[in-house]
């Protein structure tokens, strides 16, 4: 279930890939509440940068296959402003993300297939897509996060003797927390010359 967020600076023709960390959802207080899995965003987005976002999911079962239903209304992807911060947005959401790839189909749903221990993205915005930063609202800290972008998805277990399980629904969920101009901290490579906080 390892997640991956990608800074795109307004000048920059390439994103960096940052691998997001594990978090207990309990850190989050209530917007973490309803998340099945929290993780906190390795990259912090300046003021104005625009992100990207993929999420990916690992069978951690040693004894079961696992099928991730990709089909119409069988996953949705979300975005939750927090804290009075705002963020907008290339596109709508159904058509800023696309499945990479998938294994087969089952009664006309697509999916994709998992060996016991086996990871893939499942998802990610589309090239040319973006989130971008536009305000930290009443955020004061960079250690408050500012939106959470949480993906739903249901999974079917299956043992090798053919017997399914029943399926299961997870949201996993990241929190992006973001710098500006203001918050404290020098950020000279953003043209920075002194931040007071003020």
């Amino acid at each position: 279930m390892k997640k991956f967020i990608f800074i795109l600076g307004l000048l920059a023709s390439l994103g960096m890939a940052y691998a997001d960390t594990p978090t207990s959802c309990g850190t989050f207080g209530s917007a973490g509440s309803d998340c099945s899995y929290c993780f906190t965003s390795s990259g912090t987005p300046y003021e104005n940068d625009g992100i990207t976002s993929s999420d990916s999911w690992t069978n951690t079962s040693s004894t079961q296959w696992q099928y991730l239903w990709v089909g119409t209304n069988r996953f949705s992807v979300g975005i939750t402003p927090l804290n009075g911060s705002s963020w907008n947005q290339s596109d709508v959401l159904s058509n800023m993300f696309e499945i990479p790839m998938t294994s087969g189909t089952s009664g006309g749903v697509p999916y994709i297939f998992y060996y016991p221990g086996e990871s893939s993205a499942w998802i990610r915005t589309k090239s040319g897509q973006f989130f971008r930063f536009v305000s930290h609202g009443s955020i004061t800290s960079r250690t408050t996060p500012l939106f959470r972008i949480a993906y739903t998805l249901q999974v079917t277990p299956q043992t090798p003797n053919g017997a399914y399980g029943s399926p299961s629904t997870h949201k996993q969920c990241t929190f992006v927390y973001g710098k500006w101009c203001g918050d404290g901290i020098l950020d000279s490579d953003k043209g920075e010359q002194c931040d007071t906080g003020c």
